[in-house]
């Protein structure tokens, strides 16, 4: 029994060698977005602006070249329509690298998405002179959603273990994120332009 224990513990010496060798990475962004709900009929976005989009996310190691890609990022959503959302998503992205000293990564996988704020103004009468009277609180925006996401990045090293990252995250929405039988059907892609830093643990 003892000599199959230590049998077993020589085998996973080289295993655990191999995982303490993977680098980590962990990333601080922020920036701009351009949110956009897409419509079904005229693929006309209802928001244009740009608007707050920061988060952190780490790279993990898969091969010599390829990470696991995955963070948390928030953004919102401005534009002529009076409808207001906020957004946390999480992307999921096999990311190639290449480069020696300045490297460029491209990513491409999935995401999914949390309607965590909404507000419609539509859906409020305004009287001069009071307040704004709830005229329905039907909420036809569906809170999740699911699509591809891609990105492209460019790492500047700033020490060994320290590097400047700016890119582009997209999100390509697959869902429809508005209610079955409501008009204005969309689906969701948005697009966000970032700076952060990127620190190596390992």
């Amino acid at each position: 029994m003892k000599n199959r224990m230590l049998l077993t513990l020589l085998m996973l010496v080289p295993a655990y060698q191999g995982i303490s060798q993977k680098i980590i990475e962990v990333e601080g962004i922020g920036g701009a977005a351009w949110p956009g709900k897409y419509s079904a009929s005229t693929g006309v976005p209802h928001f244009k602006y740009a608007r707050l989009y920061f988060g952190a996310g780490f790279n993990y190691q898969i091969l010599k070249h390829s990470f696991l890609t995955s963070g948390l990022y928030y953004h919102q959503t401005s534009g002529d329509v009076p409808l207001q959302l906020k957004t946390l998503s999480i992307p999921f992205q096999w990311s190639q690298r290449y480069g020696k000293k300045v490297q460029v990564q491209l990513g491409l996988g999935m995401y999914t998405a949390m309607l965590v704020y909404h507000y419609d103004g539509s859906k409020y009468r305004y009287i001069q002179g009071g307040d704004p009277l709830l005229v329905t609180e039907k909420n036809t925006t569906i809170t999740t959603d699911l699509g591809v996401a891609g990105s492209a990045s460019v790492y500047i090293p700033l020490t060994k273990t320290v590097a400047i990252k700016a890119g582009i995250n997209k999100n390509w929405g697959l869902k429809k994120v508005q209610a079955n039988g409501d008009t204005t059907a969309t689906t969701q892609r948005t697009t966000a332009m970032f700076l952060g830093l990127s620190v190596k643990l390992r």
